[in-house]
């Protein structure tokens, strides 16, 4: 159990803040003692990208965004004013309207052996069609609204809602096409040793492995409303392929948003519902196992060598060959690993399969009440939930499969439930003015895993019944892992026209 507590008292210039209903507006300009900075969602659209993370490198003063080398839809790192932990996360916490969510991040690779299984992050599910605004706090005070948790640094999402009207439809497409920039050169004119050149030059060029990728996204939205009830409905798709061949991803949004004022406007609703369904393979990365680059790259010569009994095969088209005494395809490489694990490049993308899907159910409402012209009282429920079911198909004869093959299945299942509570106060009296927040949130998140791995009994036959049961199997079911937080602050701000002081108190509880 940990509490903390902390006091902040500043004297600065006015700057501009998000205030109110989590949502950025022009309007909007009561101060805060933070630095936060503002990207418009049309940015965003100009060129989309599988993780929209990657279109805010170059906008946001200050940050460091890394994407991964998986491929389309990878992970991408996002550190705001240099790293503050050596044992802890880095990355920036990511608000959707106001609600936390959680670090659905993947296991950074730290071996050989973990490089070739890689996924995108759970921020990556999120589609910018729906982004209205983004917003970066990246001062240690903008931990006063999220607790511990925003140490790092706050990104603050915004999405699209209705407006009173007729009914507006907008449909979007965009493509875009991807392709290896740079290749390494090689030389191919002399042999090694004493450097003579040789009679047979090769003609096989790496970049021939490599495929033209790209990504196609499509969204379908559709608005309407009043002035008390406003609805928005929206569908967006996303097929992107990696410049590896075999490397797929194909994410699916839904969303629906309905706003309502009723009491001449005094109560406000907002109730939202999402679905997130996306399936990855083969989110390959940096490494030796498992990395169809090495063999690329290392002996590219052996590539394009003819097999004796068949001049019309090669690695390429021709990467596997009939195994009577295993009774099925075997792998072609009859070079060996050459003491860093390798295997034919081809193997590799077609016979050794890595697939993720993901599916994400948010959900949640919220209520604001005016009890006079200068107080009122929002409060919110959400609730986030992630399920994750992956597997590792290892054909027989891979280099880190079994006899008769391998097969790995996991699930993972990640719930959260957030609330908050907020009274608002913005007092003016004529030159003095108080504008505070007095608020408590809290946020339980429980974490399941669990996973069964093992040789094959059965050749290539990838489902647990066909697991040898007599051999070595592995079978983990991890304890459900609960955290609730309690997060309590006040903020006082801007009491005098001139200068803005600035009262912050912040309380944690973490159980």
């Amino acid at each position: 159990m940990k509490k903390g507590g902390a006091i902040l008292l500043l004297a600065l210039l006015p700057v501009s803040m998000i205030y109110a209903d989590h949502e950025t507006s022009p309007k909007d300009t009561v101060k805060l003692a933070y630095s936060p900075q503002q990207i418009d969602g049309a940015d965003l659209m100009k060129v989309k990208d599988a993780n929209f993370v990657n279109s805010l490198i170059g906008r946001v003063a200050g940050a460091t965004i890394n994407p991964s080398a998986s491929g389309v839809g990878g992970s991408v790192r996002m550190v705001l004013r240099g790293y503050r932990s050596i044992l802890k996360s880095n990355n920036v916490l990511f608000t959707l309207d106001g609600v936390p969510l959680p670090r659905l991040e993947p296991e950074q690779s730290f071996n050989v052996n973990t490089s070739n299984w890689q996924t995108g992050d759970g921020i990556a599910a999120f589609s910018p069609d729906d982004i209205k605004s983004i917003s970066v706090l990246s001062t240690a005070a903008a931990s006063t609204l999220y607790g511990s948790r925003s140490a790092s640094g706050v990104v603050m999402i915004n999405t699209k809602k209705a407006h009173s009207g007729k009914l507006r439809v907008e449909l979007g497409n965009s493509t875009t096409f991807s392709s290896p920039l740079v290749m390494p050169e090689f030389q191919q004119t002399y042999v090694a040793g004493w450097g003579e050149k040789t009679n047979h030059p090769q003609s096989w060029n790496p970049a021939d492995f490599f495929r033209t990728g790209h990504t196609i996204n499509n969204s379908l939205s559709l608005s309407i409303g009043n002035e008390y009830n406003q609805t928005r409905v929206s569908a967006v798709t996303m097929n992107g392929t990696g410049i590896i061949p075999n490397n797929d991803v194909d994410r699916y949004n839904f969303s629906f948003r309905n706003t309502s004022s009723l009491l001449n406007h005094r109560l406000k609703l907002d109730f939202t519902l999402r679905y997130i369904h996306t399936a990855e393979q083969n989110m390959l990365s940096q490494g030796m196992y498992g990395n169809p680059l090495v063999p690329v790259y290392l002996v590219p010569d052996v590539l394009q060598e003819r097999i004796s009994v068949n001049p019309d095969y090669n690695y390429k088209n021709h990467f596997e060959v009939y195994d009577p005494k295993l009774g099925a395809n075997a792998q072609y490489w009859p070079l060996g690993n050459m003491g860093m694990g390798m295997q034919n490049p081809y193997w590799i993308i077609n016979r050794n399969l890595y697939n993720q899907k993901k599916r994400r159910l948010l959900g949640g409402i919220g209520a604001k009440y005016d009890l006079t012209s200068w107080l009122n009282v929002a409060g919110r429920i959400h609730c986030d939930r992630d399920k994750e079911t992956a597997t590792e198909k290892l054909y027989a004869s891979s280099l880190q499969a079994n006899p008769l093959g391998s097969y790995y299945e996991s699930e993972d299942k990640n719930t959260q439930f957030y609330s908050d509570l907020l009274f608002n106060v913005n007092k003016k009296l004529g030159d003095f003015s108080i504008n505070a927040t007095l608020g408590s949130s809290i946020c339980d998140t429980k974490f399941d895993n669990s996973y069964i791995d093992g040789a094959l009994g059965v050749v290539n036959q990838f489902n647990l019944s066909g697991l040898d049961k007599h051999g070595a199997l592995t079978i983990e079911i991890k304890t459900s892992i609960i955290t609730t937080g309690l997060h309590h602050c006040l903020c006082l701000r801007n009491w005098d026209i001139k200068t803005c002081y600035f009262l912050i108190w912040a309380d944690e509880w973490n159980g």
